[in-house]
């Protein structure tokens, strides 16, 4: 049901798309999934708590650093079984 929830959101669905295309910084999200900073990086929050994305730290040629995002689920399935609601999710190792 969490999962349903948190994917039933559709700007949630949109920043996943976005790190599921590829890693992406958290600015880039937010460009790419045409919503506020703010709002991406709550998502992607969101993502990363329910085991969806994890955060990869990398350093520029300047030497700052910025943290990048990554889709780590490769697929969902989901199946009813006499009224009850399955969900499998594959994670990339």
């Amino acid at each position: 049901a969490e999962l349903l929830d948190l994917l039933g959101d559709e700007y949630t669905r949109n920043v996943f798309e976005a790190v599921a295309e590829k890693p992406r910084s958290g600015r880039a999200v937010a460009e790419a999934a045409d919503v506020s900073r703010p709002t991406a990086y709550r998502r992607l929050n969101e993502l990363h708590d329910a085991g969806l994305v994890r955060t990869k730290m990398m350093i520029s040629e300047n030497g700052h650093h910025r943290e990048q995002f990554e889709a780590i689920a490769e697929s969902f399935s989901l199946s009813l079984d006499d009224g009850c609601l399955e969900a499998i999710v594959s994670i990339t190792k």
